[in-house]
C-alpha cells in the first residue's frame, strides 16, 4: 500500500511565488511616498515639540526663551536658549531629507514670555528634498502650537 504523499508540488510554490511578487509589485508604489510623507511629518513633529518644551521651559523657569534657528548655520537643527545663554539650552535635528525653511542666510527667532504666553504670532516651516512642505505656527495668544501641511 502507497502512502499519500505530502507537501506541494513545485508547480504550487511558483504560483504562490509568482502571486507574491505581484501583491509585492502593487504595494511598492504607495510605501515610497507614506514613507517620505511619514518623515516630514515627524520633522514638523520635532519641531512643534520644540516649541512646546520651549513654552514649558519658559514657564518652569520663569524666565523668556528664545527659540532660534538658523538656516545658513544648519537648516537641519533646532535650538532653544534661556536669556543670556550663548551655547543652546535644548536642542534637536530633523530627520534625514527634512530641513528648516527661511529666507537665505537669516535667522528665525520666536520668544515665549515666563507666562508661556507668546511674544506675538511665529512660525516655522519644514520641507523634504520634493519641497512639500509643514508649517508649524504659534497662536499670539494662547501659546499654542499647531501643525498644518501646506498646498503647493
Amino acid at each position: 500500500m502507497r502512502r499519500a504523499a505530502r507537501g506541494f508540488t513545485l508547480t504550487e510554490m511558483a504560483v504562490v511565488v509568482a502571486i507574491l511578487i505581484l501583491m509585492a509589485a502593487a504595494i511598492l508604489p504607495v510605501i515610497g511616498p507614506m514613507r517620505r510623507q511619514s518623515r516630514l511629518r515627524a520633522g514638523a513633529g520635532e519641531v512643534a515639540g520644540a516649541l512646546r518644551s520651549a513654552r514649558s521651559l519658559a514657564i518652569a523657569r520663569s524666565a523668556t526663551c528664545q527659540v532660534r534657528t538658523d538656516t545658513s548655520a544648519d537648516p537641519d537643527e533646532v535650538r532653544l536658549y534661556l536669556p543670556g545663554s550663548i551655547t543652546p539650552d535644548l536642542s534637536g535635528r530633523l530627520p534625514d531629507g527634512i530641513s528648516l525653511v527661511a529666507p537665505a542666510g537669516e535667522a528665525s527667532a520666536g520668544f515665549f514670555d515666563p507666562d508661556g504666553s507668546p511674544r506675538g504670532a511665529f512660525s516655522l516651516t519644514v520641507k523634504d528634498d520634493r519641497d512639500d512642505r509643514y508649517c508649524i505656527s504659534v497662536s499670539p495668544g494662547s501659546g499654542q502650537v499647531g501643525i498644518a501641511r501646506v498646498k503647493p
